[in-house]
């Protein structure tokens, strides 16, 4: 095992017993080598999915395939699992008191810390593309780098994170709950178009009544999640100021108007006009010479489709809503 610097941190090993080992054990003996988290490969044929699920101290995050099941904190014979070395390090210590005898499927380990666990999931439904997170309110959780924890490092044309710093995690560990928390979601799509934000799973307070929401800063809204996904258009790009998860329902968002909210995108071979919560009048479409080439008037919808033509050139969208006002949007064809 080494860490070569940036990126190069990351070891295969292995459970080398003809039985299954306890995760939370190894990890624990392995502190002082190790950053805690481990990485699954669970790559298949859809290269619209990430290729690694991960696993945080009981927390496990998946890669969206049908094939995917939570471990349940154990490492079976044979299974082979990425870990991060810390610098310096180069080796692991397995234990016979890692192992142990769930034939029976079922084991017994020391008491963990009480968890709130909420996972979201950003996907599109068209293209397959798949990314999830978790946040997780413990009581020996903090705002800051520690063993609750899970950096990302996965692949996939979409990811869902939280940054501590600078630093992307899928698994973002934090204090016991506060109604008062709210966590900055970013997202990264490698294609503009509609995108969904759902929960996935919870559990403790959030399995009860604790209710949760999506601030939508771009557009103003807050949205409960807990009780429907949120659909949302977006240009390609990382974006890290946009959406915030909330559990007060107290909307602060700013007004944005139609030049902040206006998307243009490619869907299949027309273009998709979106002005978010606002509702059109009217989009024109004209070439560089400045001909018109595609129109669409009476609109009266917060998204209309275009169809301007073959011809490969920048086209550029005049865009107006029904209470006056216009942007300006730019876009290959």
């Amino acid at each position: 095992m080494n860490n070569l610097g940036a990126g190069q941190a990351y070891n295969l090993v292995g459970n080398p017993y003809p039985s299954a080992i306890d995760m939370y054990a190894f990890v624990q003996d392995n502190t002082d080598a190790i950053t805690g988290t481990l990485y699954f490969w669970r790559k298949t044929n859809n290269i619209a999915s990430p290729s690694y699920c991960q696993w945080t101290q009981g927390t496990f995050v998946s890669n969206g395939e049908d094939q995917v099941v939570d471990p349940d904190s154990v490492i079976r014979t044979g299974q082979g699992f990425f870990v991060e070395a810390k610098p310096g390090q180069t080796s692991l210590i397995f234990k016979n008191t890692h192992r142990f005898d769930d034939n029976a499927n079922q084991f017994f380990r020391a008491p963990q810390p009480q968890k709130d666990r909420l996972w979201l999931n950003l996907f599109n439904d068209t293209a397959g593309n798949f990314s999830q997170a978790a946040l997780v309110y413990t009581p020996e959780g903090t705002l800051e780098v520690d063993k609750f924890d899970g950096r990302y490092i996965n692949d996939g044309p979409v990811r869902l994170t939280t940054k501590i710093g600078a630093v992307e995690y899928s698994i973002n560990g934090r204090p016991s709950f506060d109604a008062a928390d709210v966590v900055p979601m970013s997202y990264t799509v490698a294609n503009a178009g509609t995108y969904t934000l759902a929960i996935s799973q919870t559990d403790g307070i959030f399995a009860q009544d604790q209710m949760v929401f999506l601030r939508d800063n771009l557009l103003g809204v807050v949205h409960p999640i807990k009780t429907s996904a949120y659909t949302f258009a977006t240009e390609a790009g990382s974006f890290d100021g946009r959406f915030d998860i909330i559990y007060q329902n107290a909307l602060s968002a700013p007004d944005n108007g139609l030049e902040a909210q206006a998307v243009v995108y490619k869907s299949g071979q027309d273009f998709v006009i979106d002005a978010g919560n606002l509702t059109l009048a009217e989009v024109q479409a004209f070439d560089l010479q400045g001909r018109l080439i595609a129109q669409a008037k009476r609109v009266n919808n917060a998204r209309v489709t275009l169809n301007c033509g073959a011809t490969r050139q920048v086209i550029v969208f005049k865009i107006s809503t029904v209470d006056g006002k216009t942007a300006v949007r730019k876009a290959a064809n």
